[in-house]
């Protein structure tokens, strides 16, 4: 399998045996294989349907154009391809306290790319990058957070997002997004 791990970092992600990883970040790194800046508005330095796993950890925060990056990651994802996405909950304290943070997420936030989905419908037009929603999950640092709110807050996130987040914030948010090609 061919992994992109987007905005690797120091440590890239580790496949599993036989995977090819490629790490990619905008400052060389010893996990960093391709020097490139995702934010810089160009064409991401890959082929169409080379990654088979898009892989981002914290990444996404930090973007101004949501909207660009998804469709280079749609174009650089075989059909059927994984995003796996991991960012802060809009009411952590942790998105606040980054200074390099430009765009908060909630567990909604990605049912834009799912034409299934009410946004997807509605405003899918802006971005040529359809996925499907395979798993989306609002996590919590503290183990009785997560124990008492995990459940009550992945099964009625609308509800949790609108009337308890800033009383019981959680920590930051887990997608995985498949690739709808035609």
């Amino acid at each position: 399998m061919r992994i992109l791990d987007l905005g690797c970092g120091n440590s890239k992600f580790e496949g599993r045996k036989g995977d090819i990883v490629v790490g990619l970040d905008r400052v060389k790194t010893p996990a960093t294989d391709v020097v490139f800046n995702i934010a810089s508005g160009k064409k991401f330095p890959f082929k169409s349907g080379q990654f088979d796993v898009v892989y981002s950890n914290h990444v996404f925060e930090h973007l101004d154009d949501v909207l660009f990056v998804m469709d280079e990651i749609h174009r650089i994802l075989k059909g059927k391809g994984r995003l796996i996405i991991n960012t802060p909950h809009f009411s952590s304290s942790d998105f606040y306290a980054d200074p390099t943070h430009k765009h908060p997420f909630s567990s909604q936030s990605f049912d834009y790319f799912d034409p299934s989905k009410h946004l997807g419908k509605s405003f899918g037009f802006y971005s040529n990058a359809k996925f499907r929603i395979i798993k989306k999950r609002i996590l919590f640092v503290w183990p009785p957070y997560e124990l008492i709110f995990g459940w009550f807050a992945n099964r009625f996130p609308g509800f949790y997002e609108a009337k308890m987040a800033f009383i019981f914030p959680a920590a930051s948010l887990h997608f995985e997004l498949e690739c709808i090609k035609k």
